[in-house]
């Protein structure tokens, strides 16, 4: 079977989301561009990538709890789009090509700032792919972190203490629980707020000295909550004043999900710094009388 440019654009159509659609028009018409007044037809080969992983060493990394939303899709260095897995998109090369995959997240949870992770590794095959015109060809990225990288603090919360502490003038409390309820392993960290016990902030227990003037810094976060709750830092000064500040507000969810935050930017221009801390902070919300918040897997890394 034959495609003309039509038939290209629109094959796949069902399988992609309306970004990926006007990604994939925008990609067939950079490259037909060149070939329009000489070719009618060509027969694309397709790539399918059904769902992305992450393999960590959990001694040293942690968890490979992951929310890679995006494949940026380059093959021979060019750009073919970013897609949500599953996909499968049509590309017009044939023969022996190199295929490189970077994940893609949502920067601070925010859905219109998709950007490539730094700290994970590409997939990349640019020896074994031969691409034929009219064959789907199967992909299957696995990610790992980069190397050089600092993981400043990390809490899976599987050990019998924690490494976060409770702000004493705040009624409720961060607790280490162990049941079903876990997102994997056999711990997370609960909150239950409720009419004895409304506000709630945690702090981890050890002070953090942190790369500044632009670095890439990074809080990784697996959370279920039936109420908001805000991330923040606080600075430490020389002086022995303190600063907070809150970066995000996240929103409610009945499942477990993965947030990455971005604190470099943040904390870039702080100035005479002694150290910084990361906070969680929660209030129940008004007009409801119980609100229960459920935390794993935090991570706090940049590169060393």
């Amino acid at each position: 079977m034959r495609f003309n440019l039509r038939s290209l654009l629109f094959a796949n159509l069902r399988l992609l989301s309306f970004p990926q659609c006007v990604l994939l028009f925008l990609t067939a018409i950079g490259t037909f561009s060149c070939n329009l007044l000489d070719e009618d037809e060509m027969i694309p080969a397709y790539i399918r990538v059904d769902d992305v992983s992450l393999s960590t060493t959990y001694i040293v990394e942690g968890s490979n709890s992951q929310a890679i939303n995006d494949c940026w899709l380059y093959i021979d260095d060019q750009l073919i789009g970013i897609f949500e897995p599953p996909f499968s998109v049509p590309v017009l090369y044939e023969g022996q090509s190199k295929l490189e995959i970077f994940p893609g997240i949502k920067k601070n949870g925010i859905s219109n700032s998709r950007v490539r992770y730094p700290f994970y590794t590409s997939y990349l095959n640019d020896s074994n792919l031969i691409l034929e015109a009219g064959e789907e060809h199967l992909v299957k990225p696995k990610f790992n972190y980069i190397s050089g990288l600092e993981f400043a603090w990390k809490e899976d919360f599987e050990d019998l203490s924690l490494t976060m502490t409770n702000a004493p003038s705040f009624d409720a409390d961060l607790i280490l629980k162990r049941s079903s309820e876990a997102f994997e392993g056999n711990g997370f960290g609960l909150v239950e707020l409720g009419p004895n016990a409304g506000a709630f902030k945690a702090l981890n227990s050890d002070a953090l000295d942190l790369p500044q003037l632009g670095a890439e810094i990074y809080i990784e976060l697996d959370y279920k909550c039936d109420s908001e709750f805000e991330i923040g830092y606080r600075t430490n000064r020389l002086d022995g004043s303190v600063f907070e500040q809150s970066m995000i507000v996240v929103n409610p969810t009945t499942e477990w999900k993965k947030i990455y935050v971005e604190l470099g930017e943040e904390i870039s221009e702080e100035t005479n710094v002694k150290d910084f801390e990361i906070f969680i902070l929660a209030f129940i919300p008004e007009g409801v009388t119980n609100s229960k918040l459920y935390f794993d897997n935090i991570k706090l890394l940049y590169r060393k």
